[in-house]
């Protein structure tokens, strides 16, 4: 009688979308996409996304999911040597991919940026958010 081994090797992807959410509000969750395109500024024309669209995705904003419930937010964007880009107390306005959202100034490179999101809900619950993001030209 012949003995077969079989070895079973199970892989596990483990995803970490979402993981970012893991410790918000329960009255209030942000989201943060990972990515945005804000075009090149060359001479004033800001070229569209690829799609064609000149409005889709040009600047990084966060969405909070029940709006009612916040009480405060804050957005922090860094480079990668830590030197800050964007500063914002609310989430309606967005970061340009420039620095400190000057259209005047050169525009970020493409590349990683680090998002930092504090906020507040209306239980006064505290809570800090990090997130790496590209930045797509």
């Amino acid at each position: 009688m012949k003995r077969f081994l079989f070895i079973l090797f199970v892989t596990v992807a483990f995803s970490f979308c979402g993981k970012d959410n893991a410790d918000q509000s329960k009255l209030v969750t942000i989201y943060l996409p990972d990515a945005f395109y804000p075009g090149s500024n060359l001479d004033g024309f800001i070229t569209p996304c690829p799609n064609g669209d000149m409005e889709c995705n040009t600047t990084y904003k966060v969405i909070p999911s029940n709006r009612i419930n916040l009480k405060s937010i804050t957005t922090h964007i860094f480079d990668l040597q830590q030197n800050l880009l964007f500063e914002s107390s609310d989430y309606i306005h967005g970061w340009n991919g420039f620095v400190l959202n000057n259209p005047h100034s050169v525009p970020c490179k493409q590349g990683m940026y680090h998002v930092v999101i504090n906020y507040t809900d209306i239980a006064n619950g505290s809570y800090e958010i990090k997130k790496d993001i590209y930045l797509l030209r």
